[in-house]
């Protein structure tokens, strides 16, 4: 485990990274995240305790991600669905 200091907009953030290099917790203006990470080095959770907010994320078989889900206190985000992202050569599209 490797522990850093940012400073960054008069303030110091403290991230922690395991040996692979892959951060596992971090600190940002709103709150301390930890981050969880699938087979392929990717994240695939971040939890936020202090505020009860999970986001978990999926990937496709090339690595992009394909969508997001934002988890508050039990309930979905705000427009009640998971975003999910499509790619037409370079251009994103996302829907709910």
């Amino acid at each position: 485990m490797v522990i850093k200091r940012l400073y960054c907009m008069n303030r110091y953030y403290r991230n922690v990274y395991a040996f692979d290099g892959n951060a596992t917790l971090i600190q940002t203006s709103t709150g301390t995240w930890s981050i969880s990470y699938n087979g392929a080095n990717r994240p695939v959770r971040f939890r936020n305790e202090e505020t009860d907010t999970t986001v978990d994320c999926g990937y496709d078989s090339q690595g992009r991600r394909y969508f997001k889900k934002v988890t508050v206190a039990g309930t979905a985000n705000t427009f009640g669905c998971t975003m999910r992202f499509a790619r037409v050569g370079r251009e994103v599209f996302s829907s709910c």
